[in-house]
């Protein structure tokens, strides 16, 4: 699959500096059903903890989970194995605003290729 990454672009405002002043990203990653928002910046739980001009220069980002309504999806109820489930979880607050913070790339971008393919042999079977 592609680099997750190369689907995030900073989201102008105003000021210049990016939305709401802190250069966030456009932040939206489809993964089948799943909605994953994605950002890295000096105000985001990711590393660096820096405003860089491209997602590529991030090796830990912020990742929250939303499913086909908008809503907050929690790991608990996506289709992945539970060794993946396991390594998110060490990253997740699994509160009301079930959030990631300082996620490793390379599992967001397992988790986005295993959300892919959850999606494709689902639909495969219709």
């Amino acid at each position: 699959m592609s680099d997750f990454r190369d689907h995030l672009f900073r989201a102008p405002d105003e000021t210049g500096g990016g939305s709401f002043g802190y250069g966030m990203f456009r932040p939206t990653v489809y993964a089948g059903r799943y909605r994953l928002s994605v950002q890295g910046s000096g105000t985001h739980y990711s590393s660096p903890r820096e405003l860089y001009p491209s997602a590529t220069q991030y090796v830990k980002m912020e990742v929250a989970i939303f499913g086909p309504h908008n809503e907050w999806v929690k790991l608990r109820d996506l289709p992945i194995t539970d060794d993946l489930r396991q390594r998110l979880s060490e990253r997740w607050d699994s509160g009301e605003t079930p959030v990631g913070g300082y996620v490793p790339v390379t599992l967001i971008q397992e988790l986005v290729d295993v959300l892919c393919a959850a999606y494709l042999n689902e639909k495969s079977e219709d």
